[in-house]
């Protein structure tokens, strides 16, 4: 295991090259790193609760299983981290985040607002109460996801695959202004049929089915 102080002495010491370093099990609590290169460091199961990270290279970082519960991530690169099954309550992230994967993770109350989640892996995952507003979930994989209570407005689901702007515009509104407590479920891969779960206004449960196509 990694010692927190070994990388803060170093990181207070003027370096800025923490690449493919192991650290897994480091505890950083709190702690503040700006402009540094961790990019395909292992962070698995590390605690960096209430951390506060800006201008940070994490691209390929390995967060599984690990604590960053009301962490700060600001101006992040998190293009292809695997945060699969972490603790990321009331995190809030502002960055790259494509193609990363956050299945089964815990994003409870979590503040994604205008975070680019193209093709990011968010099956299984708990986004009760988030904030995804201006979010890009374009290609994304929501199956199973519970968006209950979640903050969707002027999110986009469907620019990926919609070339039409109006029926695309008028899909995301259709989704985002009339449901509540929803879940998407996508069967198969390729053209993918895709259901949309929800309640009406009217405490009616409703499903939309339409189709996507991954790449």
């Amino acid at each position: 295991m990694q010692h927190d102080r070994g990388l803060i002495k170093r990181y207070e010491a003027g370096e800025r090259d923490f690449s493919g370093t192991d650290l897994s099990g480091i505890k950083l609590y709190g702690s503040k790193l700006i402009e540094i290169d961790l990019s395909g460091a292992d962070f698995s199961n590390a605690n960096l609760e209430n951390a506060r990270l800006s201008d940070v290279d994490l691209s390929g970082a390995d967060f599984s299983n690990a604590n960053l519960e009301n962490a700060r991530l600001s101006d992040v690169d998190l293009n292809d981290a695997n945060f699969s099954y972490a603790n990321l309550r009331n995190i809030r992230i502002r960055g790259r985040v494509h193609n990363a994967d956050f299945s089964h993770a815990n994003l409870t109350g979590a503040n994604l607002s205008y975070a680019k989640l193209g093709k990011a892996n968010l099956s299984h995952v708990n986004l009760t109460g988030a904030n995804l507003q201006n979010t890009s979930l374009s290609s994304a994989n929501l199956q199973s996801a519970n968006l209950t209570q979640a903050k969707l407005g002027r999110a986009v689901f469907f620019s990926s695959y919609e070339k039409d702007k109006n029926r695309k515009d008028k899909a995301n509104r259709l989704v985002l202004e009339n449901l509540s407590n929803l879940r998407l479920y996508r069967i198969k891969t390729g053209v993918i049929d895709m259901y949309f779960v929800g309640k009406t206004e009217d405490g009616d449960w409703i499903c939309i089915q339409t189709k996507a196509i991954e790449t």
